[in-house]
């Protein structure tokens, strides 16, 4: 899932949804992702991907701990909005 001349990576591709998941870090001790050029940096590649055709799921990290302790967000909310991306107009 590279993007042509970037040289950044999603964290996971979902190949069955072309669904990319990017999971932001350090957002509650001032990390890259919440800081003027980082959050800049991240919200170019974010329309980067989405340019390119694939669609985007973004989790704080804390977020995805939740998932895959299958507590706060349960892997069928994930598979829910997964469907909502690839069958929108099933769900309006």
């Amino acid at each position: 899932y590279p993007i042509p001349k970037r040289r950044f990576r999603a964290y996971f591709y979902l190949e069955k949804y072309n669904c990319l998941i990017e999971i932001e870090g350090g957002i509650w001790n001032q990390g890259r992702h919440n800081r003027g050029y980082g959050y800049a940096s991240d919200v170019r590649k974010y329309n980067d991907y989405i340019l390119a055709g694939y669609k985007l799921l973004r989790f704080t990290s804390d977020d995805f701990l939740q998932i895959t302790k299958n507590e706060y967000y349960p892997k069928e909310y994930v598979k829910s909005t997964l469907e909502k991306l690839i069958n929108p107009n099933e769900y309006k």
